[in-house]
């Protein structure tokens, strides 16, 4: 299987709340498409898998908490088609919040104007703060959001794949435009939802999106073996990945599928140095830079394998952050990484220029893309659908 290479960029200028202070962007980039399409271009340069955009619905109370000002990543997503090549895109949607139909609808949009490199991250929100942003006083309970969203991606699945391949006729000279039997009504009926279709998207070029999910609960861990591809997961110790990732695996075969189904991608913090002590110090002088950290923390941490923001800190060379990470992909740990990054672009230029051609010359990770969608890539089949979910096939040919 090849490792899976996913970057996660978040928060004002990255994911350390102090990272806009450093960085040597403007404050206000990553409200412009030039930022991103710069930030796509380096990722598509190191030949990154993906590009995660994570997503909040409501400003947190929390002061502690990273700054975070996210465009719409549906929106951004699909500004980020024109100016990638190859890069797989993956947008984070709540379940809780949504319509299954718009949310097919926004996924085969996108997954057609990339040409196949559309992804979605499936979350169910985690807040009080996003329920009152949408008329409610409070979320729903854990297992109940996960019960709903079991539902929502079944009704989702069902429209993405109402659509045969290759539906058009589009004989001009008898008027037929399009197989009238290439399409099925849906019919949804679940405990939640209740979806007529047929989408009126066509069929995309991977069906079915990636569709990625980060759930730790029991709940969490068997919606991911259901129908996740990828899982985002927060993993400190080795041990305690390999054995997260045996429950995910399972989970997929207690649904059905096969093991290699589903990969798992612990997040890291890469933090690299010409030595241990001035990778340690680069941090160190970050938490300086952070107000807020000050309130939180007594000292920097320590050592290579400290926290942050429950992620994997990895400070060091770019020797000893590629050892570390061989050393979890044989040990079983993860099927690839996410790669969170304190400072934009700062700590992702330097990553990429450093790590990741000692990760390339161990044969670990790939040195050029692959052509096919992002499913195909990533050698991920579509996800199964239950055909009695569909209703009738159209009979009459559609003319105009």
């Amino acid at each position: 299987m090849p490792f899976v290479l996913n970057a996660v960029l978040r928060g004002q200028l990255g994911g350390h709340t102090a990272a806009w202070r450093v960085s040597r962007a403007d404050v206000t980039a990553n409200t412009t498409l030039e930022y991103w399409s710069e930030l796509g271009r380096v990722l598509e340069e190191a030949v990154f898998d993906a590009l995660f955009l994570a997503d909040t619905l409501a400003v947190p109370d929390d002061p502690a908490s990273p700054l975070q000002w996210p465009l719409d990543p549906f929106i951004l997503v699909a500004a980020l088609a024109g100016s990638t090549e190859h890069l797989g895109l993956v947008a984070t949607h709540s379940t809780t919040f949504n319509e299954p139909f718009t949310t097919a609808r926004q996924l085969a949009s996108i997954d057609h104007l990339t040409r196949g490199r559309a992804g979605w991250n499936v979350v169910t929100s985690t807040d009080d703060n996003s329920a009152r942003n949408y008329g409610r006083d409070r979320l729903p309970e854990h297992d109940l959001r996960y019960e709903v969203a079991q539902d929502y991606v079944t009704a989702v699945i069902a429209l993405l794949s109402a659509w045969e391949p290759d539906p058009f006729v589009a004989d001009r000279e008898s008027g037929e435009l399009l197989r009238r039997d290439a399409v099925r009504e849906v019919n949804h009926h679940g405990p939640h939802y209740r979806v007529r279709g047929p989408l009126h998207t066509t069929r995309s070029p991977q069906t079915v999106p990636l569709i990625a999910q980060a759930g730790g609960s029991p709940s969490g861990i068997d919606l991911a073996g259901r129908f996740a591809d990828v899982v985002y997961t927060r993993q400190p110790d080795l041990q305690g990945s390999v054995d997260y990732r045996r429950r995910v695996r399972a989970a997929a075969v207690g649904h059905g599928r096969a093991a290699d189904d589903v990969r798992v991608l612990p997040g890291v913090v890469p933090v690299v140095g010409a030595s241990r002590d001035a990778a340690l110090q680069r941090v160190h002088d970050l938490q300086a830079a952070d107000t807020v950290a000050r309130d939180r923390f007594d000292h920097a941490p320590t050592g290579p394998q400290a926290e942050s923001s429950g992620h994997r800190l990895l400070a060091g060379t770019a020797l000893q952050i590629a050892d570390d990470l061989t050393r979890w992909y044989e040990a079983g740990a993860l099927d690839g990484v996410s790669v969170h990054v304190n400072v934009l672009p700062d700590d992702l230029e330097a990553f990429a220029a450093s790590v990741l051609p000692i990760l390339r010359s161990r044969g670990l990770v790939r040195e050029e893309y692959a052509p096919g969608t992002l499913r195909e890539r990533l050698g991920l089949p579509a996800p199964r659908v239950d055909e009695s979910a569909f209703g009738p096939r159209w009979s009459e040919p559609v003319r105009t």
